[in-house]
C-alpha cells in the first residue's frame, strides 16, 4: 500500500464520485495499490476486497469509527463509536494481488451437491442496478455456480440441476457456504 497525500485521496474520491459503490471500491484500491492491474483488484474476493479497504480506511483515518443516524421510529440521534478491529473478519493481504481463480466450495444440502466460488466485484459489477433483490441474488447465483446436481444415492449417476430450480434450502446453504469462505 503506497502512501497517499491528502491530494491523491482527494483525487481517487472525486473520480470515483457518482460511480457506483463496486467502482468506487475498486477505485480507491487502485489508488492505494498502482503495483496491481486493475484486474487483479476486480477479481478478488468481496471479502478479501472489503479487508483491503477496511485496511486502507484505518491507514488512513485511524482505527476510530463513528457512526452518526437518525432513529427511524423515535427520530433520536443515535451515535455509535467502536474500532476497526471490532468489525474486521480477516486480515487484509499485505498486496492484493491474485495469481490464481477465487476461492471455489462445495455445498451439500437436501441431496444436492454444489460447486460454487466466492463473488468478486466483476460478479457484483454485472448486477443491473435497478434490479430487486431476488432478480440480482438470482443473478449473482448464476455466475458463482460451477455445477448443481442431484446427489446420486448409491453409486447412481448425478442429474445436473437447472441453477434456478434449487430449492430455496440449498440457495440457504449456498449462501451460508460463501459466508463462511469469504467472510
Amino acid at each position: 500500500m503506497r502512501n497517499m497525500s491528502a491530494a491523491d485521496l482527494l483525487s481517487a474520491w472525486e473520480h470515483a464520485l457518482g460511480q457506483p459503490p463496486v467502482h468506487q471500491a475498486l477505485v480507491l484500491l487502485a489508488a492505494a495499490y498502482p503495483e496491481c492491474a486493475p484486474e487483479q483488484l476486480a477479481r478478488l474476493s468481496i471479502g478479501q476486497r472489503d479487508a483491503q479497504l477496511l485496511a486502507l480506511r484505518e491507514h488512513w483515518f485511524g482505527p476510530a469509527l463513528t457512526s452518526v443516524t437518525t432513529c427511524p421510529q423515535c427520530h433520536e440521534r443515535v451515535e455509535l463509536t467502536f474500532s476497526v478491529r471490532d468489525i474486521r473478519a480477516t486480515e487484509p493481504l499485505d498486496t492484493p494481488a491474485i495469481d490464481g481463480p477465487v476461492r471455489a466450495i462445495s455445498i451439500r444440502a437436501n441431496g444436492h451437491v454444489v460447486e460454487c466460488r466466492v463473488p468478486t466485484s466483476l460478479d457484483l459489477a454485472s448486477l443491473h442496478q435497478d434490479a430487486d433483490a431476488d432478480h440480482a441474488g438470482g443473478h449473482l447465483l448464476q455466475r458463482c455456480i460451477v455445477s448443481a446436481v442431484r446427489d446420486g444415492a448409491d453409486g447412481e449417476t448425478a442429474d445436473p440441476v437447472d441453477v434456478a430450480q434449487l430449492p430455496a434450502s440449498v440457495v440457504d446453504a449456498i449462501a451460508e457456504g460463501i459466508a463462511a469462505a469469504d467472510p
